[in-house]
This record gives structure tokens, sequence and C-alpha cells, in this order.
């Protein structure tokens, strides 16, 4: 499935109507200012661009089959309820 362009606006997916920018719109609420060391920060930002060009997609072609979106669900269960596997996806071991 694909979102037209007339709703991608209207919803502020992307961009703020407003402001044209992304700060208040449904993608900022993912982004995250990191803090730390260099290795950390490079670790982050490189974990962040991945992420972000995935986001990206999820939004603007969301899933529209039932199974793919409970194994999706599935997945980001066990993610949450593992604190080691955050830790490894954020440092990029898997």
């Amino acid at each position: 499935m694909l979102i037209d362009l007339a709703t991608i606006e209207s919803l502020e997916l992307l961009l703020n109507n407003k402001t044209k920018t992304s700060k208040d719109s449904l993608i900022e609420c993912f982004e995250c200012q990191t803090v730390g060391g260099s290795e950390d920060f490079l670790i982050n930002l490189m974990a962040l661009i991945r992420i972000g060009r995935l986001l990206r997609a999820a939004i603007l072609q969301p899933l529209n089959n039932k199974a793919k979106i409970e194994a999706r669900f599935d997945a980001v269960d066990e993610i949450i309820g593992n604190q080691e596997l955050i830790v490894d996806l954020r440092k990029g071991k898997i």
C-alpha cells in the first residue's frame, strides 16, 4: 500500500505544514538526540540513519497484510522485553 501525497501532507507525516520542517511532524516524534563519547555518537548516528530510512518507508508504505503486521508486533514485543537485545541493536551487533 502506498500513501498519496495529499494524505502525507495533511497528516504531517514527514513535514509540518506550517514550518515546512520535520519539527512537530510524525517522523520527528521518533528522532532522538545522542549524547556521549564520539564512538557512542557514531554508533548511534549510523543506527539512526539506518532506522530513519526504515521508519520513513514504514510510514509511507504501511503494511496491509495481517500476518506481516502481527509478525512486526511480535518483533517489537521481543525487542521491548529484552534490554540486552536493545543494546546489541544500538551497537550494530545485530
